[in-house]
């Protein structure tokens, strides 16, 4: 986790909102189509993703679990001792997970794990209200990985996760200091 470099491009492997989605299952307020898909990507091995990821030179590595993305990212930018610039609009979300947390949908998890947003400057009027903002604190389950890579290497990177079936995404870049939320 402690070795994100400057300049790093950071790549999620899997879309996040599985908290929201499994939440929201407890109690019905679901499809079958989207608990199927849930199901399947949670039912997909980070292994393929870590291998890719390795040979892409990657220089920080987790997965995404209980913390949510927010959680976990800010473990690798303790440990590097840098920032990030984060774009919020590039970020794979479950369909339908943003408006199940709208509707108030959330894991038993989430208050706490939003506290690690205080930590993050948010930009663009960015405000707790935004359900994609505090889907980044939704604790996932099988979740994917988020990694920094060399931004030289993202494009050839982000295809053969596709390739492999991952729904992938370059979600921002590291920073020396500010952590940002765009």
């Amino acid at each position: 986790k402690g070795h994100a470099r400057v300049g790093d491009s950071l790549i999620l492997t899997k879309p996040i909102g599985t908290g929201a989605v499994l939440a929201a299952a407890s109690v019905g307020g679901v499809s079958a189509e989207l608990m199927s898909f849930c199901l399947d990507q949670m039912d997909k091995s980070n292994f393929d993703a870590m291998k890719i990821l390795l040979d892409e030179d990657v220089s920080a590595l987790t997965d995404v679990t209980g913390y949510g993305l927010a959680g976990h990212l800010a473990e690798i930018l303790r440990a590097s001792g840098c920032g990030v610039s984060l774009e919020l609009n590039s970020i794979p979300f479950l369909p339908g997970s943003p408006s199940l947390v709208a509707s108030g949908y959330t894991s038993s998890l989430q208050n706490s794990n939003e506290q690690v947003l205080v930590d993050f400057e948010l930009k663009n009027g960015l405000t707790m209200s935004v359900p994609e903002l505090r889907l980044l604190a939704d604790p996932q389950t099988a979740g994917g990985l988020v990694a920094a890579v060399p931004t030289e290497n993202i494009t050839r990177c982000l295809d053969n996760l596709n390739a492999h079936g991952y729904t992938c995404a370059h979600v921002g870049v590291i920073e020396e200091q500010n952590w940002l939320i765009r």
